[in-house]
């Protein structure tokens, strides 16, 4: 039987048929740090990253959200590029498997951790997602959180804290719930003694449902060796 974390990718079209962004991206630009993408001017282009993207259309958005012709507090003209990436990626789809190139001034990488089977496969995400971050930019992660997965009630356990959360004859996929001390706690130790992370509390929380923590790259930051791809992944 297959692991299918791809199974667990939600529709992120509006019912008018056009994309809607991701609860926790939308959260992050209302509610984060001024200086999300505004330092990027100094950098020249302004590039963000949507790791394991699934059906989003949050790199694309970003664009849009940021259009210097909308009369929102924080638009900007800037250069901007969205890269969406995805290691299984859905059909329709299937051009977001390219391994991403260069630096971004934003990563986001959305309900991606709490579908991963092992700890081993939550650390390497972690890992290439601040392996693609320019120095003093941010990593956003957003899980569900843990109330909303022991909700669900889920029988059958894959390790202590991770469940299967649906299974066929062919596949099955699994949810793992996190709490935010829990979650910052993780990608710390993940990073110990590979670089200096910073995490930059938020003044407020996105839902009971989810749990979003935004990270900073120190310029501290020790590079080494750029993770493994996808082919080369235990993911």
């Amino acid at each position: 039987m297959r692991f299918a974390p791809e199974k667990t990718a939600i529709n992120r079209m509006g019912r008018d048929g056009n994309p809607k962004m991701t609860m926790p991206t939308r959260f992050l630009l209302e509610n984060g740090p001024q200086d999300l993408l505004t330092s990027a001017i100094f950098l020249g282009d302004c590039r963000v990253l949507d790791f394991g993207a699934g059906k989003s259309f949050d790199a694309q958005l970003i664009s849009e959200y940021f259009d210097p012709d909308e009369d929102r507090e924080y638009a900007l003209d800037l250069s901007y590029e969205g890269v969406s990436y995805d290691p299984y990626p859905r059909e329709g789809f299937e051009d977001r498997s390219e391994y991403p190139k260069g630096k971004f001034q934003l990563v986001v990488c959305n309900f991606v951790l709490n579908v991963l089977e092992t700890e081993e496969q939550r650390q390497e995400v972690i890992q290439q997602v601040f392996s693609f971050l320019n120095t003093w930019k941010y990593a956003m992660f957003s899980v569900r959180s843990d109330s909303e997965i022991n909700k669900k009630n889920y029988e059958t356990k894959v390790s202590e804290d991770t469940f299967i959360s649906k299974k066929t004859k062919e596949w099955y996929t699994v949810q793992k719930g996190f709490s935010e001390s829990e979650l910052v706690s993780f990608i710390k130790e993940t990073m110990k003694g590979q670089g200096h992370v910073r995490h930059i509390p938020l003044s407020k929380k996105p839902s009971k449902d989810c749990t979003m923590v935004l990270f900073q790259k120190d310029i501290r930051f020790k590079s080494g060796e750029s993770p493994k791809k996808k082919n080369e992944s235990t993911l």
